[in-house]
């Protein structure tokens, strides 16, 4: 990480980032397989990140985590129009 200063000149000092994430999707109701009709699916996902570096003489060190978990719903609906080929 390098920070440039107004006055001119930089500091620098290293930086160590991870980084994790993972998705599911599952049909709670799965789409029809012909004709019309619902279908609907749950979906979520997890993000967990770190970053932090080490303490020079010039800069303090730093640590610093974020997290993210969503869930959500996903509908759809099919419509098959006559005389469509599938």
């Amino acid at each position: 990480m390098t920070l440039k200063l107004e006055m001119g000149g930089s500091l620098k000092s290293d930086l160590i980032w991870t980084m994790a994430a993972a998705g599911a999707r599952s049909d709670l109701l799965p789409p029809p397989k012909e004709g019309n009709g619902v279908a609907l699916a749950l979906t979520t996902d997890a993000l967990w990140a770190r970053t932090s570096s080490e303490k020079t003489h010039e800069l303090a060190a730093s640590d610093s985590d974020v997290s993210r978990l969503r869930v959500g719903l996903e509908g759809s609906y099919r419509n098959t129009l006559k005389g469509a080929a599938t």
